[in-house]
């Protein structure tokens, strides 16, 4: 008795501590995703560090949207764009499993930029793939593949129940499904008009 109520009072705080972050996760206990919130959370000191030239005793601004997340949950998409520094972008945000040296399992997160004409270039790149190789992507399922490597992201495109775009980068493997990525591109697009 008294070990199920350490095991509900456990289960309780493990809930309760989500209710006291600065984001929403709406993940639960077990789920993997990577939420479109906590990417854009953890997203921001990257941002601001390593593409905007760090912290300053001038005020500056940036805009900064979280555009999709794909299904898999691997792969977040974060627009950026600050006036004062002429900076715009995407930020790719890639999240997985990883092991450490003790074999102890742990969840990781990291980020890559994508400066606006690069972005352009890597979706142009994608959905011309997709558009030139659909008859040979669609005939038949999971058996054909086309893959291109640009500067240090490799990309595989296939079609399991709809087109896929597996991304390599720096360790990680992330399925963007087609959906996530037609909603990053159109939203991309409009933020850069």
């Amino acid at each position: 008795m008294r070990l199920n109520l350490k095991l509900i009072l456990v289960l309780i705080s493990l809930y309760s501590n989500e209710s006291f972050a600065q984001y929403s996760t709406n993940r639960g206990l077990w789920a993997k995703e990577f939420s479109k919130d906590e990417c854009l959370f953890k997203s921001k000191h990257y941002v601001i560090s390593e593409i905007l030239g760090g912290y300053s005793i001038n005020i500056n601004k940036v805009e900064m949207e979280a555009l999709t997340a794909a299904k898999s949950g691997e792969l977040t998409t974060i627009y950026y764009k600050s006036e004062q520094i002429n900076k715009e972008g995407l930020v790719l945000g890639f999240f997985g499993t990883r092991w450490n040296e003790s074999g102890v399992i742990y969840q990781s997160y990291a980020f890559k930029n994508l400066p606006s004409d690069t972005a352009i270039e890597i979706m142009s790149k994608l959905n011309n793939a997709i558009d030139e190789n659909s008859k040979f992507l669609n005939d038949p399922y999971d058996k054909k593949n086309i893959y291109f490597k640009y500067d240090d992201l490799s990309f595989i495109i296939y079609n399991d129940m709809g087109i896929n775009i597996r991304v390599f980068w720096n360790d990680f493997d992330a399925t963007w499904d087609f959906k996530s990525f037609e909603k990053t591109m159109k939203r991309f697009n409009k933020k850069m008009k």
